[in-house]
């Protein structure tokens, strides 16, 4: 299973994931991007074993809970910006983050639209 609004109006829409459900997700790719009113009061925790990609996942929250138990599989990241995210979330709010942790591949794609240059691998993560 996989989630994705995008930027879009929609992204706003959303309010609470009261529970994340026993489904396997696949991909979690800009899933809640722009959801700026997003909550999580779920204590159910989902299966994100066969994620291939958190890339911008929750990009643009606004709000974050203290005492979150996250765990990502074996799901890497790369950029430094998600290093200092992952590290502030786990300082300053307390989350319990496991994960495959910091893996950077050679290979790095650069887009540019509308003047936004955008630089990710293969799996998307940001390079």
């Amino acid at each position: 299973m996989s989630l994705s609004f995008g930027v879009s109006s929609d992204s706003e829409k959303i309010l609470p994931v009261d529970q994340w459900g026993t489904s396997t997700w696949y991909s979690m790719n800009s899933a809640y991007f722009g959801a700026a009113n997003l909550t999580v009061p779920a204590t159910d925790t989902p299966d994100f074993s066969a994620v291939t990609s958190m890339f911008r996942m929750f990009q643009d929250a606004q709000t974050l809970h203290a005492g979150v138990t996250f765990s990502g599989g074996n799901s890497t990241y790369c950029a430094a910006e998600a290093a200092t995210a992952r590290a502030d979330m786990m300082s300053t709010y307390a989350w319990a983050i496991t994960d495959g942790g910091q893996h950077c591949p050679v290979a790095c794609n650069t887009t540019t639209v509308s003047g936004v240059t955008d630089s990710t691998d293969a799996t998307h993560e940001a390079c």
